[in-house]
């Protein structure tokens, strides 16, 4: 992770726009510190689905293929991906509540199919929970 120098004037008083990026590989974090003059980038940090979630036994983000002609992601892997990163943010030292914007970015073929199932498990999320998404999970 790295977290950008104090402006040359010393103040930290800028707005803050963080932009992610989802490719099929990793979950990518930017925040820009943007003042009357100047923009400059304050965080920049990747995280690399293969390395930081193992559990998803995914290569180069994308789960064993049983076909060569179709690749599959987790979607849980993106969420948690998602979660970690806005801690990592959160946690950066960085004066979150300067956060004037958010944009999104991801895959350009990427889906997700829900089954019927999913308007009754999205219903009974706890936000209080820390771990959102591990609520998702089937159980088992």
């Amino acid at each position: 992770m790295t977290v950008g120098p104090p402006s040359p004037s010393g103040l930290r008083r800028g707005r803050l726009y963080l932009g992610l990026d989802s490719s099929t590989q990793s979950l990518t974090a930017i925040v820009l510190e943007v003042d009357d003059t100047a923009a400059r980038v304050v965080l920049d940090v990747s995280l690399n689905f293969d390395e930081t979630f193992p559990q998803y036994g995914t290569d180069h983000g994308v789960l064993p293929r049983t076909r060569p002609d179709e690749a599959f992601s987790s979607p849980l892997m993106w969420a948690d991906a998602l979660d970690a990163m806005l801690r990592r943010v959160a946690d950066s030292g960085l004066d979150i509540s300067r956060l004037a914007a958010v944009s999104g970015s991801a895959q350009q073929h990427g889906s997700v199919y829900l089954n019927g199932d999913a308007g009754r498990m999205l219903s009974r999320l706890d936000p209080a929970q820390r771990e959102k998404f591990a609520q998702m999970r089937p159980p088992g």
